[in-house]
């Protein structure tokens, strides 16, 4: 196999998604049970639990959505109607850890751990312990800039992937498959790609960096900071705490009680990539160089959540 490495220091944005706390109640009874991520691919057939339908994110479009929208209404009308390629290698590096509901803060695995969510049946890794006699209130994922790859058969080949100087990465010519940094595949970086030969509008204020999943009824966007203590539910703040700066997505959580006869905790996390990347290749199927490859517009749209214990 042969693998050739393209150098270009473009970008450092958003590069992977890390799971970032699990905000628990109850106070805890001392003892402690193993506790796992399972990360797939919810576009084919797993074996794994039915997720619940009320974490998924849907065809939600708030007023925050729009910079996104008007982003992607003007790639289609100067870079032409995307194709839409599925990878076959969607991963990050992760980190997990705990907040109590008083917003206390502990963490379980500082070191950060690559799931891939187009591993055929699934990808499990072991992420830590987690106290039982507790109620798991909300749990939220935070974009990170560490690691994280995207694999797909690139268009036009080898000589399509010299062509365009835009996307660092490798590219085997065995497969025809490029892998290509996550950060590269942002909408931010790619409203930078389109920068270089046009001018998109001047939108998309800064990566969507946080899904959470928490207290509320209803699903909401907004751009500002979050304490730990607002997204179990508290009304004031407590001695301890953390901020993670937006944007956010709030999705409502069903919170889970994990009693002291548990034996594991899974955090069943799926995501749906059937053509979860766009191509715009400007209408000129021979020329590569402009070519722009984009998560679509909605790609948040197909990520699960479940939590069971055993």
């Amino acid at each position: 196999m042969k693998n050739r490495i393209k150098l270009l220091g473009l970008i450092a944005l958003v590069t992977a998604i890390g799971f970032s706390l699990i905000a628990c109640g109850d106070g805890g009874g001392g003892s402690k049970v193993p506790a796992r991520v399972r990360a797939f691919d919810n576009s084919q057939p797993q074996g794994s639990p039915p997720m619940p339908s009320s974490p998924s994110m849907g065809p939600m479009r708030s007023a925050g959505f729009s910079e996104y929208d008007t982003f992607y209404t003007w790639m289609g009308s100067n870079k032409g109607t995307p194709t839409q390629i599925t990878p076959t290698k969607f991963a990050f590096s992760t980190s997990i850890a705990f907040v109590a509901s008083t917003g206390e803060f502990e963490t379980v695995n500082n070191i950060f751990t690559v799931i891939d969510f187009a591993v055929p049946g699934g990808f499990t890794v072991t992420i830590g312990d987690i106290p039982t006699d507790i109620t798991c209130s909300a749990i939220l994922f935070t974009l990170s800039d560490v690691g994280g790859a995207v694999e797909f058969v690139w268009p036009g080949g080898e000589d399509g992937f010299n062509a365009n100087s835009f996307y660092t990465g490798t590219f085997d010519t065995s497969t025809n498959k490029a892998t290509i940094g996550f950060t590269s595949v942002d909408p931010n970086s790619a409203r930078l790609a389109a920068t270089i030969n046009s001018s998109p509008p001047e939108v998309i204020t800064a990566p969507l960096r946080n899904i959470a999943y928490g207290v509320g009824p209803e699903k909401k966007y907004s751009v500002n900071e979050i304490g730990t203590w607002e997204l179990v539910g508290l009304s004031q703040q407590p001695s301890h705490f953390l901020f993670y700066p937006g944007p956010y997505v709030f999705i409502p959580f069903t919170p889970v009680h994990i009693p002291s006869s548990a034996s594991l905790v899974t955090i069943h996390v799926s995501w749906n990539l059937d053509g979860i990347i766009s191509h715009y290749n400007n209408n000129t199927a021979s020329n590569y160089s402009d070519d722009i490859f984009v998560l679509k517009n909605g790609w948040w749209d197909g990520l699960q959540i479940n939590l069971t214990v055993q």
